[in-house]
């Protein structure tokens, strides 16, 4: 194993024994299913990527996962909306993503971060976007969401459980 994947794993295996800080009804295993990673080579090594299906999520969702080494500032973590902009991958679902809301504080066990979320066009449709960037000292999980734009569910449940759950 490469040493950037060995670091990189040995940062999600962090994640494992990580407590929910959500209050979002149980997610089931089952929900979510692995699948390649959607978007093109970029600087990073490509993450993990998992599909729900309508009848599990009641609207089809893709959501991103990965670790990004030294894009933090070591002593503050995730400072603003402007980071989780820029870190979250939203850029690859769409390039013309607009902020809905100033974003929150999201926690997983020791990792802290913010969500937020956004409205933008893929493949000529409206999407509802959801980014999240976690921090540990100078390491981020970066994590995107895209699902329909009509769909509201609150997916923090789902991206805690999937970074819990991560082999």
């Amino acid at each position: 194993m490469r040493p950037v994947k060995l670091v990189g794993a040995m940062f999600l295996a962090m994640l494992l024994p990580a407590a929910s800080m959500s209050h979002q009804e149980p997610v089931e295993a089952h929900t979510w299913t692995a699948i390649d990673w959607p978007f093109p080579r970029d600087g990073w090594p490509a993450g993990r990527a998992f599909r729900c299906a309508p009848s599990s999520c009641d609207a089809p969702a893709i959501l991103t996962l990965r670790v990004k080494l030294g894009m933090c500032n070591c002593d503050t973590g995730v400072r603003d909306d402007l980071e989780v902009d820029g870190l979250s991958d939203v850029d690859l679902v769409s390039s013309t993503f607009v902020p809905l809301a100033p974003g929150t504080l999201f926690q997983v066990g020791a990792l802290r971060g913010r969500m937020r979320e956004y409205e933008a066009v893929v493949d000529g449709t409206k999407k509802r976007l959801v980014g999240v960037v976690l921090s540990r000292g100078c390491d981020v999980v970066a994590a995107s969401l895209v699902t329909s734009d009509r769909h509201r569910r609150d997916w923090a449940g789902d991206f805690t459980r999937l970074l819990q759950n991560l082999p």
